[in-house]
């Protein structure tokens, strides 16, 4: 077979088509590399040129951070009293230092950059800081302020004879308590606010090593770094030895940021920029040779992967070829197995063709059933929705897929319309359809929503409407009632009849539409005791009498088949609507009361009888239950009575139900074990061979084992297959086709992706 292939002109045909598209991107990239050669020179010193202004930005951060703290102590009233006294320190003097110390220690000191701060007050000849406060000055600047072997006057004068704003001086040693650090001086006079008075000076001391640190981030290759004030003063450098000069020279040369020099015969690439904040400039001198080594590293790369690529592409055309080929060739084997054919034509093009269009044919015809089967089916969905068959939200989205249909909205109701033909209705009855669908398209035309409409009888109409959530419920109302006077006199003066509408309550649940679609009945069948005839009745405005109470059959059936079903959320809502209806919106007579109890203890009975139970646990058999409902001295107290007794009917049904179905559950998983090697099994067999519904069989493994029925019936054939492939010899096609797959690459693509390897590497593990 492998030597067929090998010959096979189709083969040759995809090797050659595969080794052209993997040597045109090569050829490409390897062309383009020369033209990229610019481009990837501008991205290093667009990157190097982004970090250093990265650094740069961080540090006008933590420079405005130190401004910031000189403005908070200037202004802090504490400090201003101290800058105002004078010598000598005693008495209430000491108790300011002591609440000045105090509030500097609240100051944000969490910029790491700085190492120390003091606040020298010349008047008083001490220094304050958050942790120490220093009277004796010689002391004090022996210990803490001795940098560069300056004296304690020279210190002084020249601490005190300068106004200083917000200056920095460039790197020096600093002594402090037998601890030398190099570190970057800050001065700042207080008051600022009054010109010629040096009352205090504020000194921050900045650690060196920190901006090392920071500056460091940049890669220079043996090149420097540097910071230079805005008098294009040194404030600090790494590695630049003897190239401060030249570096001057270049940051004065305007409109470049990136410069090609020369720094002692040495080619250097020397990257700056200024600062907007404190016009310093930063610097980083890197060797050109260095800095574009990437340059080669890249080419020598770029080449290696060339090489590497041409070869590996002629491998991956091979096994490409053969990976798409090999599927054609077991595609073709499959269909021929499958029509008991055992001609093989040169040409596998012309066979699968005529096997697509078969299948082609096929589709279409079954789509084109489909579409003309889909009205009846959109038809019977609104007829179980008006009807009341959807006891949750679940079933009824489930329906309403397969329909294909969306009805949304905000508010749902329901009308009934009923032609009244006063002639003999055997000699008219070929006008009600005309007369429905002269009103359907009236309706349709005047309404801006969707409508759905579905015929009861021959005499009767039901229409569902939607609200949106743009619609105001009164501004439909009105539309609505354009409508259907407009239909009732169209209908009159075309066919001489007389139509009716009878109008449900608004719901904001879909699944409550059936109880508008009873109250619309109720309407029209209210038409008899009306003085005036209107041509829309709305139920909620009808006066209802109190002789009357509600519980049409429709509802009894809807409470007898949920409580059946196991639905006690439903059996709730139904009973509380029941008890608004009659005793909130209707006034009951004492016989209407009891005729009312007595149907609902019928309902109960008859529950009972139909689901074979003689005996509730916790209240006791049909005669003690009777019995209860006739002893209880109130209509509400007997009304829940009976209500819970049908909840507890309902919570039992709920529990046979789960029963039910989890025996079905592990019959239905026996069956897939047993007939997982069969191709053809699916959910629709599955429904056929336990005769039920294929959704309601998806719904069960949904529910049962979390999972869908594909799902499970892949891995059960998974599970299979690696048995196989641990234990047996067998060849992949021979296990693809014992776990249920037609061809041995589709059964791959499942084995990988559920296993996320192939079958050939699985076993040889």
């Amino acid at each position: 077979m492998r030597n067929l292939i090998y010959r096979d002109k189709v083969f040759i045909w995809f090797l050659v088509s595969y080794i052209c598209i993997l040597l045109i991107p090569i050829i490409f990239q390897s062309t383009n590399y020369f033209i990229m050669q610019d481009k990837i020179k501008e991205e290093i010193e667009t990157n190097n040129m982004l970090m250093l202004e990265q650094i740069q930005n961080i540090m006008d951060q933590r420079l405005k951070e130190i401004d910031n703290l000189t403005i908070q102590i200037e202004s802090n009233p504490k400090i201003k009293k101290l800058l105002s006294m004078k010598k000598p320190i005693e008495g209430n003097k000491i108790y300011s230092l002591v609440d000045a110390q105090k509030d500097l220690a609240y100051f944000n000191l969490s910029n790491n950059f700085i190492k120390s701060m003091y606040i020298y007050f010349h008047g008083l000849d001490c220094i304050v800081s958050p942790t120490k406060i220093a009277i004796r000055m010689p002391l004090f600047h022996m210990n803490y302020l001795n940098y560069a072997n300056t004296g304690f006057e020279e210190w002084k004068m020249s601490i005190t004879g300068n106004r200083y704003y917000k200056d920095y001086f460039p790197a020096i040693q600093l002594s402090t308590n037998n601890e030398v650090n190099n570190v970057i001086t800050y001065l700042h006079t207080i008051p600022m606010s009054i010109p010629g008075k040096n009352a205090g000076t504020i000194l921050v001391f900045i650690k060196e090593d920190k901006i090392h640190e920071l500056l460091k981030q940049l890669e220079i290759y043996n090149g420097g770094l540097a910071v230079y004030d805005s008098e294009g003063q040194l404030i600090t450098s790494i590695g630049l030895k003897n190239m401060d000069k030249s570096l001057k020279k270049v940051i004065n040369s305007p409109n470049q940021n990136i410069k090609n020099v020369k720094v002692d015969d040495q080619s250097m690439i020397v990257y700056s920029c200024t600062s907007l904040y404190n016009n310093w400039s930063y610097v980083s001198v890197v060797p050109n040779e260095l800095a574009m080594s990437k340059l080669v590293d890249i080419k020598n790369l770029t080449t290696l992967s060339v090489l590497l690529a041409i070869l590996l592409g002629l491998i991956t055309a091979y096994l490409l070829a053969y990976r798409n080929f090999k599927p054609l060739q077991e595609l073709r084997q499959a269909v021929f197995k499958g029509a008991g054919s055992t001609t093989v034509n040169k040409n596998i093009y012309n066979d699968l063709r005529t096997s697509f269009n078969t299948l082609i044919n096929d589709k279409n015809t079954l789509t084109k059933t489909i579409s003309e089967q889909l009205p009846y089916v959109r038809e019977s969905f609104i007829h179980s929705l008006l009807n009341g068959d959807f006891y949750n939200d679940e079933d009824m989205d489930a329906s309403m897929k397969r329909a294909r249909l969306s009805i949304r909205g905000k508010e749902f109701f329901v009308m009934i319309v009923q032609p009244y033909i006063e002639f003999n209705e055997n000699d008219m009855s070929f006008f009600y359809n005309d007369i429905k669908k002269e009103i359907r398209d009236i309706m349709n035309d005047v309404m801006n929503s969707p409508l759905f409409f579905n015929d009861i009888d021959l005499h009767k109409m039901a229409i569902l409407l939607c609200i949106d959530e743009k619609q105001s419920k009164e501004g439909y109302i009105r539309y609505i009632e354009c409508g259907i006077n407009r239909a009732c006199s169209h209908i009159n003066e075309k066919y001489n009849v007389k139509i009716l509408f009878g109008a449900g309550r608004f719901y904001q649940q879909l699944t409550y539409v059936y109880r508008s679609n009873i109250e619309a009945k109720l309407a029209l069948e209210y038409k008899q005791v009306m003085e005036t005839q209107p041509n829309i009745i709305w139920y909620k405005k009808i006066k209802h009498r109190s002789q009357e109470y509600f519980y049409p059959l429709e509802i009894e059936y809807k409470l007898i088949n949920a409580a059946a079903a196991g639905e006690p959320s439903f059996i709730e809502k139904e009973l509380y609507m029941i008890f608004e209806e009659n005793f909130k919106y209707r006034e009951l007579n004492l016989s209407m009361t009891k005729h009312l109890i007595y149907a609902m203890r019928n309902t109960v009975i008859r529950l009972m009888t139909q689901m074979q139970i003689s005996q509730i646990e916790e209240i006791g058999d049909v005669d003690t239950i009777l019995d209860n409902i006739k002893s209880n001295k109130s209509f509400e107290a007997t009304y829940h009575y009976i209500s819970r007794v049908l909840v507890m009917l309902c919570n039992i049904g709920k529990e046979r139900k789960r029963h039910q179905e989890h025996r079905l559950k592990g019959k239905m998983i026996e069956y897939v074990v047993e007939k997982y090697a069969d191709p053809q099994l699916c959910l629709n067999e599955i429904a056929d061979k336990f005769n039920i519904t294929s959704s309601y069989v998806s719904q069960l493994f949904k529910r049962e084992l979390r999972q869908n029925f594909a799902s499970y019936l892949v891995s059960v054939r998974m599970n299979k297959a690696t048995e196989l492939l641990q234990k047996t010899d067998l060849t992949i096609e021979e296990i693809s086709e014992s776990v249920g797959y037609n061809s041995a690459h589709a059964f791959r693509r499942a084995f990988k992706r559920v296993y996320g390897i192939t079958p050939t590497n699985f076993k040889l593990q």
